[in-house]
């Protein structure tokens, strides 16, 4: 559910970016600042799980998923900061 309301939030934000529009950026700022929270809820549940329990394939899977929403949120703090000084 949470990447879910991630992936709404970033394609409203880029929707009409990608179509060649040329949206306001603070608009897409926020609505990036908007993905920042179930982002962020997503990566805590990651944290919440006890993998010593997990065999090693489903930590290596959890390890891997963390790692993208962590990049996915570097690249939308390099986005909402390339917006803020263009």
């Amino acid at each position: 559910h949470t990447v879910a309301t991630v992936s709404r939030f970033m394609s409203g934000a880029l929707d009409g970016w990608a179509q060649g529009f040329e949206p306001e950026p603070g608009f897409i700022i926020a609505m990036l600042k908007r993905a920042q929270v179930p982002l962020n809820e997503a990566l805590h549940a990651f944290d919440c799980i006890d993998a010593s329990s997990l065999n090693a394939e489903t930590r290596q899977w959890l390890q891997s998923r963390k790692r993208d929403l962590f990049e996915l949120r570097r690249e939308i703090i390099d986005l909402m900061h390339q917006l803020r000084t263009s």
